[in-house]
């Protein structure tokens, strides 16, 4: 099941589904933004830059194209929080997934209680770098100043505390958690 705020399972249904098992990744909510906006600048239903789409979000989270909203990932998990318990999730993260796919793909497997062995995996490969199009970087060159980034990494800063501590994992290396200055830490 795919979820997102515009996406979120109506009460009937969970009612049916209320021990289900749920596997969520998540990755860095400016990464998610931007990857979802270049895809809407590749199909020309977005013309505007980056940066104003995510400020204009605030003002207008009705709207289908909810850049900044989409990435409030505490105040998603207080509310899935609010239908499931905590240990029918396993949340993991995008960037770990491609970096140990095999022991991502354990981790699933024995959570969802599916047999398997690592035998099962071992033609996946680790990836060093981010698969293109997945999680993609923004630095400065994009267009994305760093004025720009201050203004994400405070939007995001108090749910991502939030969110860090709901699902426990580590989400210091996310570029949200941090600035950038031509590709270095500031």
């Amino acid at each position: 099941m795919h979820a997102d705020p515009y996406n979120h399972p109506n009460t009937y249904n969970i009612y049916y589904l209320k021990d289900m098992q749920l596997v969520v990744f998540f990755c860095d909510p400016v990464k998610r933004a931007f990857a979802q906006w270049e895809d809407d600048r590749a199909r020309a239903v977005q013309t505007r830059r980056f940066a104003e789409c995510m400020r204009d979000d605030l003002k207008a989270q009705a709207e289908k194209e909810d850049y900044a909203g989409r990435g409030m990932y505490g105040a998603q998990l207080e509310f899935a929080l609010t239908l499931f318990p905590r240990d029918q999730m396993l949340m993991l993260r995008e960037e770990d997934f491609f970096a140990n796919p095999a022991q991502t793909l354990m981790s699933i497997c024995e959570f969802l209680s599916i047999p398997c062995s690592a035998s099962d995996f071992a033609h996946l490969r680790t990836q060093e770098a981010t698969p293109p199009g997945v999680g993609v970087d923004i630095p400065v060159e994009r267009g994305v100043a760093e004025e720009d980034m201050r203004y994400m990494r405070d939007l995001y800063k108090d749910d991502l505390e939030v969110f860090r501590g709901l699902s426990g994992l580590d989400v210091s290396d996310w570029l949200t958690m941090r600035v950038r200055s031509n590709h270095a830490e500031e």
